[in-house]
């Protein structure tokens, strides 16, 4: 846990954005300009008020090396806007040490959240759905996976690594 009251606000800040995209992105596949503009204004606040120096430099590059092919991918329509601006903001925060564990580990979450997904998505349970009333969009075989989550998850795994928090 983190020992002061700023880290633990740090991490609040950081935490929080991520926990709401994630909710966008499972019931709406959409994940707000708002949540990713929020955790893109809030980095520089919480990296000056962080209580040690931060390498700026290393969290820009974070940025940049998730931001071009996202980009890419998403003007291809391989991947969503927002999981493209979730994600590289969430590597920004993140910093170049922890990159490649958060890659990582949204690749793994990924895999994992389309796994059941997909597993839920059967006939069988849909019964089960169409008598409680309502099916929920994530489980419409036509719908896409709300890769927000994986994203998030990630990110909240590596949290108390963050470099702001000391």
């Amino acid at each position: 846990m983190p020992a002061t009251v700023g880290d633990q606000l740090i991490l609040a800040l950081f935490v929080a954005p991520l926990v709401v995209g994630a909710a966008f992105d499972l019931w709406r596949f959409r994940i707000p300009n708002a949540v990713t503009g929020a955790m893109l204004a809030l980095f520089p606040v919480a990296g000056l008020a962080a209580g040690q120096p931060v390498e700026w430099q290393w969290h820009a590059a974070a940025g940049a090396v998730v931001f071009v092919p996202m980009a890419a991918l998403f003007a291809a329509g391989i991947i969503g806007g927002g999981d493209a601006k979730l994600l590289t903001v969430t590597a920004l925060w993140l910093g170049w040490d922890l990159l490649l564990p958060f890659l990582m580990l949204t690749v793994i979450f990924g895999g994992v959240l389309a796994l059941l997904i997909l597993m839920a998505r059967n006939p069988a349970l849909e019964a089960l759905f169409l008598m409680a009333g309502a099916r929920p969009q994530v489980l419409q075989k036509e719908a896409g996976i709300p890769y927000g989550i994986a994203i998030a998850a990630a990110g909240c795994w590596l949290a108390l690594q963050l470099p702001l928090i000391g």
